[in-house]
């Protein structure tokens, strides 16, 4: 018994030694490598902070920017400089979005959900520990720098109080912004990594945040099939991108066999959720049915949200940034549908025309893989020209 419990200590130790050290490993200078923490389980030896001395020192010594290079300047200048840089990047790009300059009456072209309006019934206490069981152990903190394995092993006395302050977020009884902050530490995708788009930004958050947008991406997950066009095969509970894969294959085949005149046409959306705007995903959820509630969640989760950068131990001034949320796939998803629907609506219209016309009604026009769009048309330059016309128009209609 003494045994057990001592392995199961070093246990504990080794664990809560792995998140210390990733933690030191995004916050204290980007490092580019992660050494490995050594296995305390067989060992009788006691658990230090010593292990975090193993690691390296490398720091962003120098970024290239607006076609020059930040070198070669005093220490303390130089930190400054590349945090600017940093930071203006990021707020140009994932910053406060402007109103869409194109305007669009989504509600003739969204059908609304009857059952939307129903959602947001107060958390218990079995839901919001059962959402913390599912969440991944070594994980950094953010500023507040709890673990998520504290509240794992305290659930019995943390319970309570925090399923109050989930219920309270959620009545907006709470001010989510004090607490809706986080750091984002620099990952460097290659070695040498020299510009801003070398580095990966990774956003260290508060856990209370991140427990309450995943219960409600639990329950918005539960009504997406429902809310979602077949055409798309990501991000759905019982469906599968295979299914689009086949489609794809056969209407390609069937078009050989009839010797059709078509063109297939993919198109990727660059940075995916980041390049929406908030506005958009306002009007898009009020057209899809979603009640004053909800759409106040999803803008208190967004709005309110304001990050900082760190950069060789500096920290930058906080500005507000869109950040990676469990709910972040499904709200794309219901973009990305918008989109379909749009497509299906200009092909009904007779704007543009799809293939295998004498299969379907109106033909196969188009399919969704998640981030990526697959067309289907006739080979003509007119038929180019309007789709390009057609896409111009929803990032107008939609770009942040």
């Amino acid at each position: 018994m003494r045994r057990s419990s001592r392995l199961a200590s070093k246990n504990q130790c080794h664990s809560l030694l792995k998140a210390k050290q990733r933690k030191a490993t995004l916050l204290d200078g980007n490092r580019f490598s992660t050494p490995s923490v050594p296995d305390l389980s067989g060992s009788c030896g006691s658990c230090t902070d010593d292990v975090v001395s193993c690691l390296n020192n490398e720091v962003i010594a120098s970024i290239a920017n607006l076609g020059f290079t930040l070198s070669g300047l005093p220490a303390d200048i130089l930190k400054e400089k590349i945090v600017d840089c940093f930071r203006a990047h990021y707020i140009n790009f994932l910053g406060l979005s402007h109103p869409p300059l194109l305007q669009i009456n989504w509600y003739d072209i969204l059908p609304p959900h009857p059952d939307i309006r129903a959602l947001g019934t107060p958390f218990s206490a079995s839901e919001v520990d059962q959402v913390i069981k599912c969440m991944k152990n070594h994980k950094s903190p953010g500023p507040d720098d709890i673990p998520m394995e504290f509240f794992k092993a305290f659930w019995k006395d943390l319970g309570p109080s925090v399923t109050k302050i989930l219920n309270d977020l959620m009545l907006q009884h709470a001010d989510l912004q004090r607490i809706n902050s986080a750091f984002i530490t620099l990952i460097p995708k290659k070695e040498g990594a020299n510009t801003i788009n070398d580095f990966r930004p990774i956003s260290l958050e508060n856990n209370i945040v991140k427990i309450f947008s995943k219960l409600l991406a639990n329950i918005l997950a539960i009504h997406m099939k429902s809310l979602i066009d077949n055409k798309q095969g990501a991000f759905t509970q019982g469906r599968s991108t295979l299914n689009c894969f086949m489609i794809v294959a056969e209407t390609i085949g069937a078009c050989k066999v009839l010797d059709q005149d078509s063109c297939l046409i993919k198109f990727g959306f660059a940075k995916a959720f980041d390049s929406i705007g908030w506005s958009f995903i306002e009007h898009m959820l009020a057209a899809r049915g979603f009640s004053n509630s909800w759409i106040s969640w999803i803008s208190y989760l967004l709005l309110s949200s304001s990050s900082s950068i760190l950069i060789n131990g500096n920290l930058s001034i906080s500005f507000a940034y869109k950040r990676d949320r469990p709910s972040n796939p499904l709200l794309f998803n219901l973009v990305a549908d918008t989109l379909s629907r749009l497509i299906s609506s200009t092909v009904w219209c007779g704007i543009f025309h799809g293939v295998l016309l004498n299969f379907t009604p109106n033909g196969i026009s188009h399919i969704l893989f998640a981030d990526d769009l697959i067309m289907f048309c006739k080979a003509s330059s007119q038929c180019f020209s309007k789709i390009r016309l057609f896409f111009k128009c929803f990032e107008l209609a939609t770009a942040s």
